[in-house]
């Protein structure tokens, strides 16, 4: 009881480094509970959170998600007490404008150019560490211990065999491609995780080596190693969707202009959601998805707490059941969102849980965040003047 005693009394102010300190081995985790002071800390955790209403920040541009989180309600209510009330945002831009405004954001999902923008302006907790579910930390990912991937994605096309037999063999042939079909194609701004993820994947085929992208971009090395990619932005933007003038608001909207047929090309991150959308009528029957030749470029949709969290108790119980074998499975379940699981440094015991993607889809490692950072700030810089 005493040794119980002292435990909950760190509760406050060494909540996190406790935790971490007392967790076993990472590599442990899955196969066996925690025992001793680690599982004492956390029964300590969840007996706070009990009753406290956790407010989840995050976009929500598919129906299943939408299916998923009143599930992922229930389950936390029925077993922890637990109220949750999700909060949709626009897009990352937002994302980071309500952490940074204190605006009662409790947990959030990021993508990683965002999650490196609130980490150096120190708005994040260093929570991964003392979570019993996460994963090990994502190589080449710099603010590791601040955020945890909980599902993934990959960059594909998806076109409407109907009206587009022939989708383009690659990024760089989507200019040629779209002087013979203008206005057929139309990607998000990059202040959403799918836009950004489309300008990276051209980037990709653009640079001399792919690992180019896996160290952090400099203003000298971004200036030179861009200089053709804005070559080539330059000559598709004008025969995008509305001349280029104007850009489609997340996945939804997309996948509404390519239902409605104003478009028959589009980004997208959910492979494994087509047979799901086509089914809900989110897409036309005729949809296809296209990898690209290279690979397409992997994507971490990242769980992130923020400094000022008003329940960071409930955050953290919250985030580590995300990361649960039984949420995973929930997530990757094609029937219900089908999303792929996070990129990993190596295999999870519980990822025969999960769906891979496409025995032909290579997946390209996501690029350090400064290349999405500065991409998005130069895109947004460029689109600036040409509306002037």
């Amino acid at each position: 009881m005493i040794a119980r005693r002292r435990l909950l009394s760190r509760l406050p102010g060494g909540l996190l480094a406790g935790l971490a300190a007392a967790s076993p081995p990472r590599a442990a985790r899955a196969e066996a509970p925690l025992s001793g002071a680690a599982a004492l800390l956390w029964e300590a955790l969840r007996q706070r959170a009990r009753g406290r209403t956790l407010r989840f920040h995050l976009t929500i541009q598919d129906p299943g998600l939408e299916r998923f989180l009143g599930w992922f309600a229930a389950t936390l209510s029925g077993r922890h007490g637990l109220e949750l009330e999700v909060v949709p945002l626009r897009d990352e831009a937002e994302a980071a404008a309500r952490v940074a405004g204190g605006e009662g954001v409790d947990l959030v999902a990021l993508d990683m150019a965002t999650l490196s923008t609130l980490r150096r302006r120190n708005l994040l907790l260093p929570a991964r560490s003392a979570l019993p579910h996460a994963p090990l930390p994502l190589p080449g990912m710099p603010e590791a211990d601040f955020g945890t991937p909980w599902h993934g994605g990959a960059l594909v096309l998806v076109h409407d065999a109907a009206r587009v037999p022939e989708p383009p063999a690659s990024m760089l042939a989507l200019p040629d491609w779209a002087r013979a079909r203008p206005g057929r194609l139309a990607h998000p701004p990059p202040r959403h995780a799918l836009g950004a993820a489309f300008l990276l994947q051209a980037l990709y085929e653009l640079v001399p080596h792919p690992r180019i992208l896996a160290s952090p971009a400099t203003e000298r090395n971004f200036t030179l190693l861009t200089a053709p990619f804005w070559e080539w932005y330059a000559s598709l933007r004008p025969l995008l969707w509305r001349q280029g003038q104007d850009f489609p608001e997340g996945a939804t909207a997309l996948r509404r202009l390519l239902r409605e047929g104003e478009i028959g090309l589009m980004p997208a991150l959910d492979p494994v959601a087509l047979p799901r959308l086509v089914g809900a009528r989110e897409w036309p029957a005729a949809s296809r998805v296209h990898a690209l030749g290279r690979g397409s470029m992997a994507y971490a949709a990242l769980l992130a707490i923020p400094r000022n969290a008003a329940q960071p108790e409930a955050a953290m119980l919250a985030a580590d059941f995300l990361l649960s074998p039984e949420a995973q499975a929930m997530l990757a379940d094609p029937r219900l969102l089908g999303r792929l699981p996070p990129p990993s440094p190596r295999p999870r015991p519980e990822a025969v849980l999960t769906t891979p993607p496409p025995p032909d889809m290579p997946r390209l490692p996501e690029p350090h965040p400064s290349w999405a950072l500065r991409l998005r700030e130069e895109w947004e810089r460029r689109m600036g003047l040409f509306a002037q």
